[in-house]
């Protein structure tokens, strides 16, 4: 079994610091989109080449549109949604609660144990509190 050490940085403290709760709200549902339309591209059994194709798109867009990061209109999400036949933009708020939560916990799952315990707790952050108390831990 390994031993967990406490790292503190004060650099990266500050650098997390400086992310707002809206900030790191917009990238969560980012990545949440991203992972939606990546397990319903999987469970129609297409790769990323065929979606490509299905939605008129060069295979490098649809890489952009599954990184995470891209800034999706409503628009482009409506297309995808029909080529998809899924439901990407949710209206009842408990059911984007329930997915968002779903969709989060299976990041999780697919992270890296080492990852995953280099991960801050993200409460934490937004308890004003807690924010001096937090450590990275790394497995080492």
């Amino acid at each position: 079994m390994t031993k967990q050490r406490t790292y503190q940085s004060k650099l990266l403290d500050q650098i997390i610091d400086s992310i707002s709760p809206e900030e790191q709200q917009k990238t969560d549902k980012k990545m949440i989109l991203a992972a939606k339309i990546a397990n319903a591209i999987k469970v129609k059994g297409l790769n990323k080449s065929e979606f490509a194709e299905l939605m008129g798109k060069h295979p490098s867009e649809i890489s952009k549109w599954l990184s995470g990061t891209h800034n999706f209109t409503v628009d482009t999400l409506m297309t995808i949604e029909a080529g998809l036949g899924i439901s990407i933009i949710a209206t009842d708020y408990f059911k984007i609660n329930e997915e968002y939560q779903s969709v989060q916990i299976r990041i999780q799952n697919a992270l890296s144990p080492s990852l995953k315990n280099s991960i801050v707790n993200k409460d934490s952050r937004y308890d004003k509190d807690a924010q001096k108390d937090y450590r990275y831990r790394l497995t080492g």
